[in-house]
């Protein structure tokens, strides 16, 4: 939207493009998947601006430039969106590498996550003692064969 009003885009342009995004992705999904949602989605929204601003009664050149850059603007924010899920899989991959080579696969304590302001009782559990499986009472001894019997009976 930034670049399509700095080339003087109407308000019917912006609802054009915006019109026009949606339709090219429904349009273009069916005959090819996903990379023809994309390309709908560029060419809808350059359609849809042309459409809007030659509606508000400017020159078809002018309605051109304005369908160009709302389809220049939508392919920047899909970068821009793109790079951003890129570098918060790059942290989250990472945190998670990391906090498992640390402690030796266990997980982080809240302290060490700096995680000191959760609620106690969501703290619940988070020890560092691990709780240890009670001890069997009815434990048999174990069975001698009779070829390890040391009375040989």
């Amino acid at each position: 939207m930034v670049t399509a009003k700095k080339a003087g885009a109407s308000r019917q342009a912006a609802w054009g493009a915006l019109l026009g995004g949606f339709v090219g992705m429904f349009i273009f999904t069916i005959p090819v998947p996903i990379i023809g949602t994309i390309i709908g989605a560029i060419l809808g929204c350059f359609c849809g601006a042309l459409i809007g601003e030659t509606m508000a009664q400017r020159k078809l050149s002018e309605s051109t430039r304005v369908g160009y850059f709302s389809a220049l603007g939508f392919v920047l924010g899909m970068a821009a969106k793109l790079a951003i899920a890129l570098v918060m899989t790059v942290i989250l991959t990472t945190s998670v590498v990391c906090s498992r080579t640390e402690d030796g696969g266990r997980g982080l304590t809240a302290e060490q996550a700096g995680l000191e302001s959760v609620a106690p009782e969501m703290m619940e559990g988070t020890s560092e003692t691990e709780p240890q499986a009670p001890a069997e009472k009815d434990e048999e001894p174990p069975s001698v064969s009779p070829v390890d019997d040391p009375d040989g009976g």
